[in-house]
């Protein structure tokens, strides 16, 4: 696992630096963003072995990033998302037990569009993620905690209205998948839906 982490890294850089490259070559703003809203979670998944009676499966997420253009059409997008918690009471070997799991991912996405017109755009991503999912759980009184990080693939589509040219709003729809391991923290799938704004400026 660290030396796929090492290697994405490394990856992500050369891109980065390329990247940065071409976009100042060809005259293509940076850009920066902030969204808010909600994430999904797609399944019970029984965490940490425990036999739901109820499941939270929304809450509230947020995330911020930057994107760096090859061109006007194709660029590299960095974030880090806050996917909230999973929340699930139910039992264990019959006695009452339950669990939180707290989500994040670091984002590393190509991100595609297509224009419309001056105004509106089509976004499509696809990338991978770097998870982190922390689990509080509290069976037969006793509490524990476990954490697990790894990497998995991410896609997603939006669209982006431009109010002018630095400033825009944007909707997506990301698929964050294969969070978690099942014999510590619980698996989890992630759909995350947000809208924010976006800032685009000129690195030189």
């Amino acid at each position: 696992m660290k030396i796929k982490g090492l290697a994405i890294a490394a990856l992500a850089a050369s891109l980065t630096a390329g990247a940065v490259t071409t976009a100042v070559a060809q005259d293509v703003p940076n850009w920066i963003g902030v969204s808010v809203g909600n994430t999904r979670f797609s399944n019970d998944n029984n965490l940490s072995g425990i036999t739901p009676t109820s499941t939270d499966k929304s809450d509230s997420a947020w995330k911020i990033y930057l994107g760096i253009p090859f061109n006007k059409n194709l660029g590299l997008e960095l974030g880090y998302a806050k996917l909230g918690d999973q929340t699930i009471n139910g039992l264990f070997y019959g006695a009452v037990a339950s669990s939180r799991a707290t989500s994040t991912a670091y984002l590393f996405d190509l991100v595609g569009n297509y224009d419309f017109n001056e105004s509106f755009s089509l976004l499509g991503k696809v990338g991978m993620h770097r998870w982190g999912v922390n689990d509080d759980t509290t069976k037969n009184g006793v509490n524990a905690s476990n954490g697990a990080d790894g990497f998995d693939f991410t896609y997603g589509l939006g669209v982006q209205y431009n109010v002018n040219k630095d400033v825009g709003l944007r909707m997506e729809w990301e698929r964050i998948n294969n969070m978690g391991h099942e014999t510590t923290t619980g698996k989890i799938d992630a759909n995350l839906i947000t809208i924010g704004v976006v800032y685009r400026f000129k690195i030189l």
